[in-house]
């Protein structure tokens, strides 16, 4: 495939396309979609990019965490319209030539016809990840032929320059997790076609406008393993043969599958990953549900887990108070402090501690206070 061919979205931390971009010879060339990792270094940051290419689709996915603000430009080669997930923390959005943007908040989706215009990222401190999809217009006005959904976006791309960012915005569902998922997992595990790279990612931008679809699953061609899963998949058969290397649960199992044809077994394979991708749904959810409920607990809780803490923290103070009065041997010094350390993480395990309550922490332990994020809180800060 011609690199000219090929639909690019550059990432630079100008307005310009930077002058290291992309190369062929950088590529993996033995199939028509590229995955190509770029490590992005700049003046305030530096990053890796993990990058699908085709004709008509590409991805992009990143994540990086920050020590003071940097400013990012996204830069397609062509028109194109934009999906953007919005994957952890929030980030400022905005086209280059206006002063109005938007805030996108995290679990965000952002749909917009991009065209040939400049996205500015506006990026605070802290870890960020964000998740994109570029498509050539002719294929959203393809796809808007089968789904009116798309209709008014598919007008857009036809008579506008291009759209407001917020032109489509809405809060990702499980299903997108599952899907995102879904196409690293097939690209881990082979090459695949640019026919199938294309039917998931426009999966992906129909699910995330509300539209219940289905995967289709792999058609013949559309999986080519190279020499190394090709290697694996002889070691597997060598290794089925040698019976003695199994339990009679595990021989019972393979003797199942042992007259299956090859189509039985992909449809088996499918039933049981349509039932894995559902079961991993129904988890998403309910992680999200627990997450809520957490939200909830901290806030019916709130005074509880205050006045828990002030008593905890009371506690070891007024034990650091008392040991000054009496004489202790070493090993009784030893135990008030690890009763001072207890009463304290006691204090600080639902409620933030504040310096001075760090600060007696400091005194009696060993290691500085670490809080839950794996940060060392000194004493004099």
């Amino acid at each position: 495939m011609s690199e000219k061919s090929l639909l690019k979205v550059f990432l630079n931390d100008k307005p310009v396309v930077p002058q290291d971009k992309l190369s062929l010879h950088m590529y993996e060339t033995s199939t028509d979609v590229i995955f190509h990792t770029v490590d992005h270094v700049f003046d305030d940051a530096q990053l890796t990019s993990h990058n699908f290419l085709s004709k008509d689709v590409s991805m992009r996915a990143f994540k990086f965490e920050l020590n003071k603000p940097i400013t990012l430009y996204s830069i397609p080669s062509d028109p194109v319209l934009t999906f953007h997930f919005q994957v952890y923390n929030s980030q400022k959005t905005k086209f280059v030539q206006e002063d109005k943007g938007m805030l996108l908040f995290e679990q965000n989706n952002q749909i917009f016809w991009q065209n040939m215009e400049t996205v500015k990222y506006e990026f605070e401190q802290g870890l960020f990840s964000h998740f994109n999809l570029f498509f050539r217009p002719h294929v959203i006005l393809e796809l808007a032929e089968k789904h009116p959904v798309l209709r008014e976006l598919a007008m857009e791309i036809a008579t506008s320059k291009r759209t407001d960012l917020d032109f489509f915005v809405t809060v990702a569902g499980a299903d997108i997790d599952v899907l995102i998922d879904q196409i690293y997992d097939e690209f881990h595990q082979a090459f695949v076609s640019e026919r199938r790279f294309k039917h998931l990612a426009e999966c992906l931008l129909l699910c995330s406008m509300g539209i219940d679809i289905t995967v289709d699953p792999p058609a013949p061609g559309d999986i080519k393993k190279d020499d190394e899963f090709l290697d694996l998949e002889s070691d597997v058969i060598g290794i089925l043969a040698r019976q003695e290397l199994f339990t009679e649960d595990q021989k019972h199992f393979i003797a199942q599958y042992k007259y299956f044809t090859k189509q039985m077994l992909l449809d088996d394979f499918n039933l049981k990953k349509q039932a894995y991708i559902q079961r991993k749904k129904a988890v998403r959810i309910k992680q999200k549900h627990l997450a809520k409920v957490k939200e909830c607990y901290y806030e019916i809780m709130n005074d509880v887990l205050n006045v828990q803490a002030s008593k905890f923290f009371l506690m070891a103070d007024l034990i650091d108070h008392q040991v000054d009065k009496y004489e202790w041997n070493n090993q009784e010094k030893e135990i008030i402090g690890k009763v001072i350390i207890l009463a304290c993480r006691f204090a600080f395990q639902d409620v933030p501690p504040l310096k001075f309550q760090i600060e007696l922490y400091n005194k009696w332990s060993e290691k500085p206070y670490m809080n839950p994020l794996g940060l060392i809180i000194l004493k004099n800060y």
